[in-house]
């Protein structure tokens, strides 16, 4: 490993006391301050891409952001079925975990009739 890829330079400056908490965050994962700072922004930048809800309350339906595929249902063990797909069309169909706003909406989501 050379220097550049263990020290990478980062094209922000942060202050001490924001120095200080990645060091302390970084250290009780286990990981480097680097390795750390590289994952929070991949987050944040994964969070900033699709920041509109998957949930479509007029029609009850489930639409993908990425795709626009949608998932529907008629009757409460359809509608169970649609979600866990919709999940599994997320990591099958675009390689990624769900975004905080769709683990939100998939937790407070419940049956309210079939989709239109």
């Amino acid at each position: 490993m050379n220097y550049n890829n263990k020290f990478p330079t980062f094209s922000f400056r942060i202050e001490r006391y924001q120095d200080q908490k990645i060091t302390k965050l970084a250290s009780q994962e286990k990981k480097s301050r680097t390795e750390f700072a590289e994952n929070k922004q991949k987050e944040w930048e994964q969070k900033s891409q699709n920041p509109q809800s998957p949930y479509d309350a007029k029609n009850k339906r489930l639409q993908c952001v990425d795709c626009g595929q949608l998932f529907t249902w008629e009757n409460y063990e359809m509608y169970n079925i649609a979600i866990q797909e919709f999940q599994r069309h997320l990591v099958a169909k675009h390689n990624r975990v769900k975004t905080e706003i769709e683990k939100d909406v998939l937790l407070n989501l419940s049956y309210e009739g079939a989709s239109e």
